[in-house]
């Protein structure tokens, strides 16, 4: 949250907390016995919460009750970014890296470094205020993690995809390039040049095959899209010598922009085929992979390009694994990584990635070249 804001809950906010469903009767009885008063099992929700409503109320109120409705499990996607490493060392990002500590007032956060080796870790905990939320949800409190590696002569940017934390990245990116006197280049994995669709969904059917040790299990659920482009609008005068019988029905000024299919083996269905024809391609896909042995866990994954119709800001996310049972069977549900896993399967979606780009590109380019012969 940005410096400047600020927000203080009404009586209306408290008994609306109060009545959510998050709030369990013994929240309700340790918010009226740290004011001394004991509460009976019989009395109803919504008199207790019109009744605390009505004391003064100050933050340590406000703070409890919104830890209590903020108990998420929601994990951000993570995004990477590449510098070319050759102009400077790791003590230039670790020292880029103190310099931003300095500037955070303005996002309401604050900073933790640590270096291990050629690797630097920036622990962010930062403020988010959405107005679009339930009062006690507008102000939530963060953490968020930004790695930094030398790797191959890149300097590698790992952290979560939201805009707080890639304005922070950005202020990162300025105090490098100040430290070694010249604009630091920023490239991303991105597609944004590659407009066929065709090439668009081959590079997500290639990512979900192209993950190291690992083959792949399943697709669940896809997400397409089916940009209205300008050039495919009619112009004014193109049906003017026509008879109106002859008009092509399709013209009816309906687009669908996005859809979504899920179940078992999506990427082979004929539905999916289908819409292929109408031009629509793959901006999102959650999938299954698993170990090469008969009794490895299967491990679920999720990917996107955030802007579709430019195909870029691509993120991912390692969701988690079913745990092998006997007999071919899978637990029903899913366990989370642990942080090291996490990282590890990270960088095989990133290769993965790189190398489904490649590969597309390289066939983009052949074509065009037998269009041009």
């Amino acid at each position: 949250m940005k410096s400047g804001n600020i927000y203080c809950a009404n009586d209306k906010s408290l008994s609306d907390a109060i009545k959510q469903s998050q709030v369990t009767k013994s929240d309700i009885v340790d918010l009226f016995y740290s004011r001394g008063i004991l509460v009976s099992s019989e009395t109803k929700r919504d008199n207790l919460a019109n009744y605390f409503s009505m004391f003064v109320h100050d933050y340590y109120d406000y703070e409890k009750l919104a830890r209590t409705l903020d108990s998420r499990n929601y994990r951000d996607k993570s995004t990477v970014s590449y510098v070319p490493a050759e102009k400077f060392s790791i003590e230039q990002v670790e020292e880029a890296a103190h310099d931003i500590s300095e500037n955070l007032g303005a996002y309401d956060a604050s900073c933790h470094i640590n270096r291990v080796g050629d690797v630097v870790e920036v622990s962010l905990k930062y403020r988010v205020l959405n107005f679009n939320v339930n009062e006690f949800r507008q102000v939530s409190e963060r953490e968020a993690s930004i790695n930094l590696s030398i790797e191959n002569g890149a300097l590698c940017i790992r952290r979560p995809h939201t805009e707080t934390v890639q304005e922070i990245t950005d202020l990162f990116i300025n105090a490098l390039s100040n430290n070694v006197d010249e604009d630091v280049d920023v490239s991303t994995i991105n597609m944004e040049g590659v407009r066929d669709p065709l090439f668009r969904t081959q590079f997500f059917e290639r990512l979900v095959h192209n993950l190291e040790d690992l083959k792949h299990y399943d697709v669940s659920d896809v997400y397409i899209y089916h940009p209205k482009n300008v050039d495919d609008e009619p112009e004014e005068d193109s049906f003017e010598d026509q008879d109106s019988e002859s008009l092509d029905p399709v013209d009816t000024g309906v687009h669908i922009k996005k859809a979504s299919l899920k179940g078992e083996k999506v990427l082979h269905s004929d539905e999916l085929r289908g819409l292929y024809d109408r031009g629509f391609y793959i901006w999102k896909i959650v999938w299954q992979s698993k170990g090469k042995f008969h009794d490895s866990d299967v491990y679920e994954f999720e990917a996107q390009f955030s802007d579709p119709e430019k195909f870029r800001n691509f993120s991912y996310l390692a969701k988690g694994y079913y745990g092998y049972k006997a007999g071919g069977e899978y637990n029903k549900h899913r366990k989370r990584f642990d942080n090291q896993q996490e990282r590890a399967l990270g960088k095989k979606i990133e290769e993965a990635a790189r190398c489904a780009i490649e590969e597309v590109m390289e066939e983009d380019g052949e074509e065009i070249e037998d269009v041009e012969s």
